[in-house]
């Protein structure tokens, strides 16, 4: 059984073995809050909504708590682009990586991890941990096709998103109009969210990162400095994504290493390259 949250309404379940995803940081209640039973429990949830249903700040101490808070079995804790954690009862954890997609739909992909681990976990018996891994390509497989074939052939090809944390990029674009600004802050506040350090000479006076570990371009209306900055970023090798939405117009950046145009593609590509590029340095 797979028992999501819901905004209106709840569902009371039984099950053998059940996966439960609360769908909401805010005062997420317990699996057995309205009645709910299992002989076995996995709780499927982001890091936000592991803070906030235990109080601790640490991961694997949250990830402790709630397994006896809840009496779970397991607790999958989904952490964006550096995958997913699986924490057992034993007191075994494995990390679970993202995997790469040419293209990056969001719109169901939490939904879609928590089905997918709900059917070989709960319902096939796989063990958590491969499990997990293969929720994890099948999400990817989702985020380029939009549908819900998940061919095991083709997701035993896909690649790991490696890298650890973090990563620095160096964010390119204009600022001219009312439009260029919102795109650029809009792009700037993703990144951040996908834990990147971004520095942007358009929006940020003074800012000029020389040492990023990717560049992202909104190729719209590029200035004469930017073009100048980008070549000499290129030059030293620094992975660069390219957000050319006009298909009607030609990309000023014709060497770039990703040339999308999809807003939120270009946030993942440059996030996996920054990470990618970083683990390169060290």
């Amino acid at each position: 059984m797979l028992r999501f949250g819901f905004l209106e309404g709840d569902a009371v379940v039984k099950a053998n073995r059940a996966v439960y995803d609360p769908q909401t940081w805010r005062n997420p209640q317990t699996f057995a809050a309205n009645g709910s039973t299992a002989n076995e429990l996995a709780v499927v949830l982001n890091e936000l909504e592991l803070q906030h249903a235990t109080g601790v700040a640490e991961q694997d101490k949250a990830a402790a708590e709630l397994m006896k808070k809840q009496g779970a079995a397991i607790v999958v804790v989904k952490c964006g682009t550096r995958g997913a954690i699986v924490y057992e009862r034993s007191g075994q954890s494995s990390h679970i990586p993202a995997y790469r997609s040419s293209r990056v739909f969001k719109i169901g992909t939490g939904d879609v991890f928590s089905a997918m681990f709900a059917l070989h976990w709960a319902q096939e018996g796989i063990e958590a941990a491969k499990a997990a891994d293969l929720a994890s390509r099948s999400v990817s497989l989702y985020c380029e096709t939009r549908n819900f074939g998940f061919d095991r052939a083709l997701m035993s090809r896909l690649l790991p998103v490696s890298g650890s944390a973090g990563g620095s990029v160096s964010l390119e674009g204009a600022t001219e109009t009312l439009g260029q600004r919102f795109v650029m802050e809009e792009a700037r506040f993703a990144l951040r969210e996908l834990g990147m350090d971004v520095r942007c000479p358009q929006l940020e006076f003074g800012s000029n990162n020389t040492s990023a570990s990717a560049i992202l371009v909104i190729d719209d209306g590029l200035s004469l400095e930017s073009l100048a900055r980008i070549q000499v970023a290129k030059a030293t090798a620094v992975p660069l994504v390219t957000l050319h939405e006009r298909a009607d117009t030609p990309t000023s950046i014709a060497d770039s290493d990703w040339i999308t145009d999809d807003f939120t593609t270009a946030m993942y590509l440059t996030a996996w390259a920054a990470k990618s590029k970083k683990i390169e340095k060290q």
